[in-house]
Order: C-alpha cells, then sequence, then structure tokens
C-alpha cells in the first residue's frame, strides 16, 4: 500500500515533465534557421501562444523538431 502511494506522485511528476517536453512548438534554432525573429510566429515573445503565420508554419512542417 505504501509503494502504491509513493508510485501515484512519481508517475504523476514523469508524465507531467513529458508532455511539457512533448509540447514545446519551437526553439532558437527555427528562428535562426528561418532567420526571424520570434515574434513572427508567436503572439509574443517567450510564449508559446502561435499566430497564424505560426499555424502556417507548424501545419506545413510537421516532422520538424519544435
Amino acid at each position: 500500500m505504501k509503494a502504491m502511494r509513493l508510485m501515484f506522485p512519481a508517475v504523476t511528476l514523469v508524465a507531467v515533465l513529458l508532455a511539457g517536453a512533448l509540447t514545446s512548438f519551437a526553439t532558437p534554432a527555427i528562428g535562426k534557421k528561418e532567420g526571424k525573429e520570434c515574434t513572427v510566429c508567436h503572439v509574443q515573445k517567450g510564449k508559446k501562444e502561435l499566430n497564424d503565420k505560426g499555424k502556417e508554419y507548424k501545419a506545413a512542417h510537421p516532422a520538424e523538431k519544435k
């Protein structure tokens, strides 16, 4: 029973960390590769939310690591 009480928080933590890693949208490398500022694709610098241009780029490059 004690093992289950410890297992649930551990599994939850791993799931949250993996979800955060998988939902990353962009890296500075993409901006450098494209020669563009972050705000060309993002609503605001440092935010994950994409503007229309960013959504178009994401749709056109689905296999690219972001």
